[in-house]
């Protein structure tokens, strides 16, 4: 069914909202519980739900809600989410994120592998310009064009930047005003 997500998101909404958790009004996605006996914050993924509780009592009393109301799978800590690896370490109160796996997969579906790492994400001299629109590309640049998938780049880098990597920010919002017009040197 076309409206399944939306009916599913719906019938999630009105459980949770009578659990009395409320819906950030900034992050549709996440809600958040408080009580005198803690605080509950998840996220839901369609059908994904991570949470964060202030003790285990918490964690425990809000898997029971989902329970009976659905059949539920506890997974444990989270491991990953949409590609990004999540690492704990509880002795220093850390969460590190990682891409590293979805950065391989982009360098290798872009035939990248044998590109040179260097310290800044773009040249700093370098100036990019729109092709002029009246100037035919060579029939060489119009078959590079029609090989490289340079909105699927740009937007992989785009989801990296938002992701976990704001070092590449400056430069991928800068190649992004080229995705109607682009040459092998953008």
């Amino acid at each position: 069914m076309k409206q399944a997500s939306h009916v599913w998101n719906k019938t999630l909404h009105t459980s949770i909202s009578e659990w009395g958790f409320q819906r950030l009004e900034c992050e549709w996605c996440v809600y958040i519980h408080q009580s005198s006996t803690g605080t509950v914050i998840f996220s839901v993924y369609v059908d994904d739900i991570f949470a964060a509780t202030s003790s285990q009592e918490e964690n425990d009393h809000f898997q029971d809600l989902l329970k009976s109301c659905w059949d539920i799978s506890e997974l444990g800590p989270a491991k990953s989410s949409l590609g990004i690896a999540i690492s704990h370490d509880r002795p220093s109160c850390t969460i590190s994120l990682s891409q590293t796996a979805f950065i391989n997969h982009v360098i290798e579906r872009f035939s990248q592998i044998d590109a040179h790492p260097c310290d800044t994400p773009m040249v700093a001299s370098l100036q990019l310009h729109r092709p002029n629109p009246s100037s035919l590309p060579s029939s060489e640049i119009l078959n590079w064009m029609d090989c490289m998938p340079y909105r699927a780049l740009v937007g992989s880098l785009n989801y990296i930047t938002v992701a976990t990597h704001l070092d590449i920010a400056f430069t991928v919002s800068h190649l992004t005003a080229f995705l109607n017009c682009y040459y092998p040197k953008h």
